[in-house]
């Protein structure tokens, strides 16, 4: 029978929460806690299933001087392990280096803090089979390479690195280390943090980032959770990715271009309903409209997204799956009379002509540049080849250029 741990990094217990500026109270409260009841979870998940320990590597806390209710809190959560006989193992990261030199409240028996100026192995075992966990917390926010602190492997073990680190890069900072580094040290399997992304190699050994255990702005959206990791016989026999998280971000886009002003409501209405059902939580949705749309006008009169705000958000607050739409972008586009432009006679009229001849392949683009536009777009998320590129020329053209007949 095989032992099971999870592997979690990056909670930032105490960090600011995105967007709830207009939430309602009781939504406010939530997602300022958000980062604690994710914890929650993982603890109870942990408490359910009987995990046999816990790896947190690093940025546990959002500051190296948490306040008292967020220790308070964190060490009513480890407790709650302590009555299980859950062992815990930490290392410190950028953000919450030394953390534990400013704790008010004692630490459990079962929870480990690795040094700072040392990597330190500790031996246990689990299920009858040994396991060597070692780790190094950071000394300070900003470091060099750690990864040299470790030392080979402990032999018949299975061995278990933790660490707080930039896989890939090369700049002192945050643990630059190279992938190819931490295959070469001979562990079994590296818990690292830092990512707030989930991210996994596997090779000779496995190398995995949980990512944030909590979204707290569009820019960290989708599930978050932790890693629960298997291993028999000395061998990582399964990973699963767990997501535990108490609000999630998410973000839609809606193309109107068949949309007509009626059914923009049921539309936006419909799309909220969808991303309710992805997850049984809370949910941040920011929604943004595109295309060469006949609502183009009516959202673009003064109070239209307010009120439409008003209205998607109306009797969330009293939903435990609430989904709040924090964001309306409207980025959609007038319906366009191409025919009408071109007879204008105008300076619009000669942009869309010679961009027309662009596309019909009379007048040579050259490569190059149509190589760093396309870079550009994939840059930004936008997978549009030579032809999509030069349609949204124009419809940008005609954006900046056309003086009247934009339906406002």
């Amino acid at each position: 029978m095989g032992f099971t741990f999870v592997h979690a990094a990056d909670l930032h217990l105490g960090s600011f929460f995105s967007g709830i500026e207009e939430l309602a109270p009781d939504l406010k409260k939530r997602a300022i806690n958000a980062s604690l009841k994710a914890f929650e979870n993982l603890v109870q998940y942990c408490l359910d299933t009987q995990v046999d320990f816990v790896l947190f590597a690093g940025d546990v806390f959002e500051t190296a001087e948490p306040g008292l209710l967020i220790q308070k809190h964190f060490i009513g959560q480890i407790e709650r392990l302590q009555a299980s006989g859950i062992d815990i193992f930490v290392v410190t990261g950028n953000h919450d280096a030394n953390v534990f030199e400013h704790f008010i409240f004692p630490l459990p028996d079962n929870f480990f803090i690795f040094s700072a100026s040392e990597a330190e192995c500790i031996s246990r075992s689990y299920k009858n089979q040994p396991v060597t966990i070692t780790g190094v917390s950071y000394p300070q926010p900003h470091v060099g390479d750690l990864s040299p602190m470790f030392p080979r492997p402990n032999p018949g073990s299975f061995n278990i690195a933790v660490l707080h680190c930039d896989v890939g890069s090369r700049e002192f900072g945050y643990a630059p280390v190279a992938l190819t580094d931490l295959e070469a040290l001979g562990y079994h399997y590296w818990a690292i943090g830092h990512v707030h992304s989930a991210k996994r190699w596997e090779t000779s050994c496995v190398i995995q980032y949980p990512g944030i255990l909590q979204g707290r702005d569009k820019a960290e959206s989708g599930p978050k959770g932790f890693y629960v990791v298997t291993v028999e016989a000395n061998t990582v026999i399964d990973t699963k990715f767990v997501v535990q998280q108490d609000v999630v971000w998410q973000t839609k886009e809606l193309d109107l271009s068949q949309a007509i002003p009626e059914q923009l409501p049921y539309i936006l209405l419909e799309a909220k309903d969808e991303k309710r059902a992805q997850y049984p939580v809370g949910t941040m949705l920011q929604l943004k409209l595109t295309g060469t749309s006949a609502c183009y006008g009516m959202l673009k009169q003064e109070g239209t997204i307010e009120d439409l705000l008003t209205e998607l958000r109306r009797g969330e607050e009293q939903r435990a799956d609430f989904v709040w739409v924090a964001e309306l972008d409207d980025q959609t586009l007038p319906e366009i009379d191409w025919e009408e432009i071109r007879q204008q006679g105008d300076f619009l009229a000669e942009v869309i002509a010679f961009m027309e001849q662009m596309e019909a392949g009379s007048i040579n683009i050259d490569a190059e540049a149509v190589a760093a536009s396309e870079n550009v777009a994939l840059s930004l998320g936008i997978t549009l080849d030579r032809e999509g590129l030069l349609h949204n020329a124009k419809l940008i053209a005609v954006q900046l250029l056309w003086g009247g007949g934009q339906g406002e």
